[in-house]
């Protein structure tokens, strides 16, 4: 008995110490996490947080393999990788048969020369203020060592940057480009798998700002470049361009029409343009003289040095393209495709920098199938007259149509003898997933999966870290994801977004530890801290567009008509005037949705004077349980439509 009684209290006093052990590893795990949260700096408390998600990757690369051999010499892999990326441009401007580049072609001029005013020390200091803290080119000098002697230092530059005016030379020490191959997915021993970013010198950054602007400043007072280019253009962004795009489908869609939509690849387009064909559009934009002979010199005697951890590789000349991750490179490349957009082309163009879509709205079908063929035979005639090349492996179209319409249509649209481009039923664009029948079906499945993916990692974590780590892990992973593109997809039907609506209330119970069977509207009003559900976001996203739109914050070729003032409508004289729609897609537009939306905000949010005035009022605003209610409804939309 005695025997007995030892063991069980043996077994008592060892399952109590078994419980306080585990409550106090998990206190020091707890513990633990919050001393590396602790730190102040972004990039290591993201470090810190990939870490804990089990996302961190290791970039170093350790190895390649070069003519099934693997290489782990740091100076061979350096120089393998230089190879590579200057062979594999020059191979493909060496594919491009010399017959097609028309020099004779004929293109209108420019009446206007542009002229650069000299900089002031002031000008210079607000460029280096604003700088960001990215990484440094060749010369380690990092933009946080300018920011710290800006005042000093501006007259110096400001001499050095009116001696390249003067002189039309600028200098070879800045146009040596740092390249950082960066592993695109699939076997991280093969070097095609890598693509190069491209860092430049801090110096470098600010005269090419300065002439960005001054360049920037010249084609928007001339209307040089193509209104729908909307690709690093000031005041431009990702939404705008497709939700004008989709604006225009929906209005055809709503009079019964049905729109190919053409998606165009190019191969390497930003390494391949040709200098020489880029001075020539320069020229004929009104860039001439002296200045001409800036940017002709800016372009040539160009040269990259790869960098593989500590270990360069020797400096390579670069003899075309136009660098993507500088400040000018964008701005030389829309102006070098600018040309496309004067095509007479029986559809609608839209640019995205190399990112090229075509809109054909025609009926009958049989009149759509030829116009895609009289289209792409200009674009590709073009294309190749700027030595430009066309992915046709992943450029396609699809028929955007009612589901009630039939499409008679080939999947295969023969162009030429060795040209084709191939049907989808969905197409991605700018990061988002356009379908035949625009249900944003396909791009809610594709959020779901990283949704789900965000709610998992935060239910494991919810116990580990600290709110302030879990909120900003939500915002990154779940509201993100949320608000991008949310006032065109966030139009679709109850029923596709019900899986990402219980997967966003999953991830925020999570990160406020809170029951899974809590109220969702008490939880939205009332227990986490500047949450919006779904359509709640794509209603907040919607006004603050029009908002901006309205007072020239944002550039856009939507236009918005206020109702005319009489005796019954003089105290509600900014009320906008919706268009008329005939069918559900159409009542889904800006012009219609939108402006039903922007109408039901309170008249003083309206009247603030700046956009983050009235994006915080009005979620202030719509934080109320009524509101919230609505969001939840099933008849959300026909509130508004």
């Amino acid at each position: 008995m005695r025997k007995n009684r030892n063991i069980a209290s043996f077994k008592n006093a060892f399952k109590e110490a078994s419980i306080n052990l585990k409550k106090i590893i998990k206190e020091e795990k707890i513990e633990s996490d919050m001393q590396r949260f602790s730190n102040k700096d972004t990039k290591k408390m993201w470090q810190s947080i990939n870490s804990v998600l089990g996302r961190s990757k290791n970039s170093d690369i350790t190895s390649i393999n070069i003519n099934d051999e693997i290489i782990e010499n740091k100076n061979l892999i350096a120089e393998e990788f230089n190879r590579h990326f200057i062979s594999s441009v020059s191979e493909l401007i060496n594919s491009i048969p010399d017959n097609i580049y028309n020099k004779h072609e004929e293109y209108s001029t420019a009446l206007q020369s542009c002229h650069i005013i000299p900089p002031t020390d002031d000008e210079i200091i607000s460029i280096i203020v604003q700088l960001k803290n990215s990484s440094c080119g060749l010369d380690g000098i990092k933009s946080s060592h300018l920011k710290h002697i800006s005042a000093s230092i501006a007259p110096l530059l400001r001499h050095l940057i009116n001696k390249i005016i003067e002189t039309g030379v600028y200098p070879n020490a800045l146009k040596i480009a740092t390249v950082v191959p960066i592993c695109k997915g699939g076997d991280s021993k093969n070097v095609a798998n890598y693509r190069p970013i491209s860092i430049l010198s801090t110096l470098n950054k600010v005269i090419e700002k300065f002439l960005h602007d001054r360049l920037t400043s010249f084609l928007d007072k001339n209307h040089v470049i193509y209104k729908r280019q909307y690709g690093f253009r000031k005041k431009c962004n990702t939404e705008i361009a497709a939700l004008e795009l989709i604006n225009d489908v929906r209005s055809q869609l709503d009079i019964k029409k049905k729109v190919a939509l053409i998606m165009l690849d190019l191969k390497k387009a930003f390494d391949v343009v040709d200098h020489l064909l880029l001075t020539e559009s320069l020229e004929r934009y009104g860039i001439r003289g002296s200045i001409l002979d800036l940017f002709a010199n800016y372009l040539s005697d160009r040269r990259q040095i790869v960098k593989i951890g500590d270990t360069y590789s020797s400096c390579t000349s670069i003899k075309s393209g136009v660098i993507q991750g500088s400040v000018l490179g964008p701005l030389l490349f829309s102006i070098f495709i600018n040309d496309i957009s004067k095509l007479p082309l029986k559809g609608k163009l839209y640019l995205y920098a190399d990112d090229v879509v075509i809109a054909i709205d025609q009926d009958p079908q049989i009149e759509l199938a030829s116009a895609i063929q009289h289209d792409m035979k200009l674009i590709i005639s073009k294309l190749q007259s700027k030595k430009l090349i066309l992915n046709t492996s992943k450029s396609n179209f699809l028929i955007i149509h009612s589901p009630y319409q039939k499409v008679i249509l080939e999947d295969i649209v023969q162009l030429d003898n060795n040209t084709s481009l191939v049907r989808v039923e969905y197409a991605k664009y700018l990061g988002l997933v356009i379908d035949q029948s625009l249900k944003w079906d396909v791009h809610v499945n594709s959020l779901e999966t990283k949704l789900a993916s965000a709610a998992g990692a935060l239910w494991k974590l919810k116990n580990r870290l600290p709110l302030h780590i879990k909120k900003t892990i939500y915002q990154s992973l779940v509201e993100s994801n949320l608000y991008y593109m949310s006032t065109i997809w966030g139009t679709a039907s109850d029923a596709v977004l019900k899986p990402i609506q219980i997967l966003q209330n999953r991830a925020l119970r999570n990160v406020y530890n809170l029951d899974r069977l809590e109220n969702r509207v008490k939880m939205y009003t009332h227990l986490v801290s500047d949450c919006l559900p779904i359509r709640a976001i794509s209603y907040l996203s919607t006004a603050t567009i029009i908002y901006n739109i309205l007072n020239k914050r944002t550039h856009s070729n939507l236009s918005f008509v206020k109702q005319s003032s009489n005796s019954r409508t003089l105290r509600r004289n900014d009320t906008l005037r919706a268009t008329i729609c005939r069918t559900n897609r159409g009542s889904k537009s800006i012009n219609f949705l939108g402006i039903h939306i922007y109408n039901n905000v309170p008249d003083e949010i309206k009247k603030l004077k700046h956009s983050y005035a009235f994006k915080w009022a009005l979620k202030c605003n719509i934080r109320n349980e009524n509101f919230i209610k609505l969001c939840f409804n099933n008849d959300y939309l026909s509130r508004f439509c």
